[in-house]
């Protein structure tokens, strides 16, 4: 048998190297993003936009095709930064759409294959900002929603042969983090490292092997958890 994984946000950063090191160990890669792939760690790529989860959806399930699907790796995300006051609703409900609600319109797509392989492995990316951040008011939502999402997973499709966590990143070296932290801002860079205990910003492949640990076979007596991959931020309240 050969078995597929769909890795969400797969054309750059964290997705890149969780797709890197699925196709290293033999599997192949369904990689689903809204911009063109920066590498070739896959072997098929679809364009669809999460914050439309049921189009996304439908997207993902004409490409699988009858495809042996045993694993999902939403890494996807999205962020505006804005304060309680500033938040609107828009930007929340984009932010909850992509990180949180597409991850399970796209479950909802693979499960059936899961079930009939008796195997399968969903990981969702959370973020040490579920803990609480200043100005991450709806991202913060959206990856705190996914606790409760993932756990319900696990209740439901452990019978199954199927886990399901959550690999929550402390700071990345991403596009998003360079995107969204003002050298001039609240979230400088020299602030970020000095929060971090460990004393350095993650490469995508530092958060990476967490997910490829999870996503593989050695993983199945691990389901319902939330991993932070962090430096150690998640018990730094006092410099985060």
């Amino acid at each position: 048998m050969t078995e597929w994984a769909v890795v969400t946000g797969a054309s750059r950063g964290i997705g890149a190297a969780v797709a890197k090191l699925l196709k290293d160990s033999g599997v192949k890669v369904l990689a689903v993003d809204l911009i063109d792939p920066e590498n070739d760690h896959y072997e098929e790529f679809v364009r669809t936009d999460l914050a439309n989860p049921s189009e996304a959806a439908d997207v993902v399930k004409a490409a699988i095709n009858g495809k042996d699907v045993t694993r999902l790796a939403h890494v996807a995300g999205y962020c505006v930064p804005a304060s309680v006051e500033a938040a609107t609703v828009e930007g929340i409900t984009k932010e909850i759409n992509i990180s949180t609600i597409s991850l399970i319109s796209l479950a909802q797509v693979l499960i059936p294959s899961m079930k009939r392989l008796g195997k399968g492995r969903i990981v969702g990316t959370g973020s040490r900002a579920a803990l609480g951040k200043e100005e991450r008011v709806g991202y913060a939502a959206a990856k705190a929603g996914l606790s409760g999402i993932v756990r319900t997973m696990a209740l439901e499709l452990g019978p199954y042969g199927i886990t399901a966590n959550v690999v929550a990143p402390g700071p990345t070296n991403t596009y998003m983090l360079q995107t969204h932290n003002d050298p001039d801002g609240a979230f400088i860079q020299k602030r970020i490292r000095e929060g971090i205990p460990v004393q350095f910003v993650a490469e995508p492949v530092d958060i990476a092997v967490a997910f490829d640990f999870l996503l593989s076979d050695r993983a199945r007596y691990i389901t319902g958890q939330v991993l932070n991959v962090c430096g150690g931020t998640s018990v730094n309240f006092l410099n985060r």
